[in-house]
């Protein structure tokens, strides 16, 4: 098994413990309002991200290797990209929160 195999499957695992920790873990909503309950957490995450972060944690790779010839492999490998949206929902994440504790906190980054 290869090193990006390897690299493939911590991605997976780390996607997973995010998408467990994203139902618990409050949020701040776009009119910068902190939203700490956890049925609306879980209500506002199931109409929004779920569905691209439960399709990026999927191991495309792995599945594609035990069950697909090559040529089948290297299609199930685009779907893959489905990822890229998520390191972008992830770095949209990190600048509101920058923002908020700036603008309210006061604290520098």
């Amino acid at each position: 098994m290869s090193f990006h195999y390897w690299l493939d499957i911590i991605f997976d695992f780390f996607f997973i413990i995010d998408l467990v920790l994203t139902f618990k873990v409050a949020f701040i909503t776009d009119e910068y309002l902190v939203l700490d309950d956890k049925k609306d957490i879980a209500k506002v995450y199931l109409n929004s991200w779920f569905v691209v972060d439960i399709l990026s944690c999927i191991p495309y790779g792995a599945i594609g290797d035990i069950i697909f010839t090559d040529v089948m492999s290297q299609k199930i490998q685009m779907i893959k990209l489905i990822k890229i949206l998520r390191i972008l929902k992830l770095l949209k994440d990190y600048r509101k929160v920058t923002m908020y504790m700036d603008k309210y906190l006061h604290i520098e980054k």
